[in-house]
C-alpha cells in the first residue's frame, strides 16, 4: 500500500509528477511517458518503494535531460567573399603579368628599330623597311596588350558590380524552416493519469 512507503518519497514523487504534467516534450517522448506512469502508478498501489524509485530515476532523465532540438534555418547567407575575392585579385595579378610580358618584347623591338644599325650608311631603304615593319608590329603587340588589360579590368568591374548588392535591396533576414512542431504539451490522457496518482499520493500522507 501507499501508507507504507516513506512520505519524503511521496512528496518526491508528487512534485515530479507535477513536473511531467508542465513538461513539453518531443511527440514521440509521450508514448514512453505514459508507459512509465503506470509503472509508477503500480508501484505507489503496492507499495513498493525500490520499484518506484527506479520509475522515478527514469522520469527524471526523460523530463530533465531532455532538450529539444533548436529551430532549424534556412540556408544562411554566403560568406563574405573572401576566398573569391582573393582568386579573382590572382586572376587580375596573372592577367597584367601576361600583358606585362606582352608589352617588354614590344617595346625592345620599338626602340631597336629607332636605333641605326651598326655599318647600315644613313638612308639605306633595307634599314628603313626593317624598321617601318618593326614599328608595325610592335605597334600591334602593344594594341594587343592594351586590349587586353582593358578586357581584364572590365571583367573586374562587372564581377565586383554583381557581388556587392544595391544599397537600395533590402536585407531579407533568414527565417526559421515551418515543419512539424518539436515539442508538446503533455496529452490529455498522460495529464489526467499523472494527476490520479498525486491524489493517491496525497490519500496516503502526501503533499496535495
Amino acid at each position: 500500500m501507499a501508507g507504507n512507503l516513506p512520505v519524503n518519497l511521496l512528496d518526491e514523487t508528487g512534485q515530479m509528477l507535477r513536473r511531467v504534467v508542465d513538461a513539453h516534450l518531443a511527440p514521440e517522448r509521450w508514448s514512453d511517458i505514459a508507459t512509465t506512469l503506470d509503472r509508477v502508478e503500480h508501484a505507489v498501489q503496492a507499495g513498493e518503494e525500490a520499484a518506484l524509485q527506479r520509475e522515478l530515476v527514469e522520469l527524471r532523465w526523460v523530463v530533465d535531460d531532455y532538450q529539444p532540438a533548436p529551430a532549424r534555418y534556412g540556408a544562411p547567407p554566403p560568406p563574405a567573399g573572401s576566398t573569391r575575392r582573393g582568386s579573382h585579385r590572382w586572376a587580375l595579378w596573372a592577367f597584367l603579368v601576361l600583358c606585362a610580358v606582352l608589352v617588354a618584347p614590344a617595346a625592345l623591338v620599338l626602340l631597336d628599330s629607332e636605333l641605326p644599325k651598326s655599318g647600315s650608311p644613313p638612308g639605306d631603304p633595307s634599314v628603313d623597311d626593317t624598321g617601318t615593319n618593326s614599328l608595325w608590329i610592335a605597334g600591334g603587340l602593344v594594341a594587343l596588350a592594351v586590349a587586353v588589360v582593358a578586357v581584364a579590368v572590365a571583367i573586374n568591374v562587372v564581377r565586383r558590380r554583381r557581388r556587392v548588392p544595391s544599397a537600395s535591396e533590402p536585407v531579407v533576414a533568414r527565417r526559421p524552416v515551418i515543419g512539424p512542431p518539436r515539442v508538446m504539451p503533455a496529452p490529455a490522457q498522460v495529464r489526467e493519469q499523472a494527476n490520479r496518482t498525486i491524489m493517491s499520493l496525497a490519500a496516503h500522507g502526501g503533499r496535495q
